[in-house]
């Protein structure tokens, strides 16, 4: 995957929870160094899909992370 976003410039939230059991939460901050314009959220006693566990506070940093410049 890193192959892919590395020279993607796009501003990028990655979210992922710290108990994702599909792919391992260590991911977020690998994006995060390799793709320039992007923020990483590792959200503690979250799973594989913050969107549905947690979906208001995942839209809220959503909404927050694109209101910033």
């Amino acid at each position: 995957m890193e192959s892919l976003v590395k020279n993607l410039t796009v501003r990028t939230l990655i979210v992922w929870g710290a108990k994702d059991r599909v792919l391992h939460s260590s991911g977020a901050k690998i994006l995060e160094a390799i793709m320039k314009n992007s923020k990483a959220i590792v959200l503690e006693n979250i799973g594989h899909a913050p969107m549905i566990e947690i979906p208001e506070e995942t839209a809220k940093l959503y909404l927050d992370f694109h209101k910033m410049k």
